[in-house]
């Protein structure tokens, strides 16, 4: 988890993975201002709330099909529909 420190974050335009260490970057740029945020499962900074990672992709069973969001837990979501996964071996 990333926590915002006197120090000021940065994050890597290539992958975008958030640090306070610059030099630790291939690409560093400063963190975009209002509505950015460092994704707390895969590192990377995000400015859509509903930013999905891959960590999270694999545990998510719902989404909302009112506002969009995701969820392992149907109870959490105003109009819950269960995501139809699609396994490696039935692609091909």
């Amino acid at each position: 988890m990333i926590v915002q420190t006197e120090e000021s974050v940065v994050f890597c335009k290539t992958c975008g993975i958030a640090s306070i260490h610059p030099g630790h970057l291939c690409n560093p740029a400063p963190l975009p201002p209002e509505g950015a945020f460092a994704c707390n499962y895969c590192g990377k900074v995000a400015t859509d709330s509903h930013h999905i990672c891959q960590p999270i992709a694999l545990m998510t069973l719902y989404t909302c099909q009112k506002c969009g969001r995701s969820s392992n837990r149907k109870d959490l979501l105003c109009t819950p529909e269960e995501i139809v996964m699609i396994r490696q071996t039935e692609i091909g």
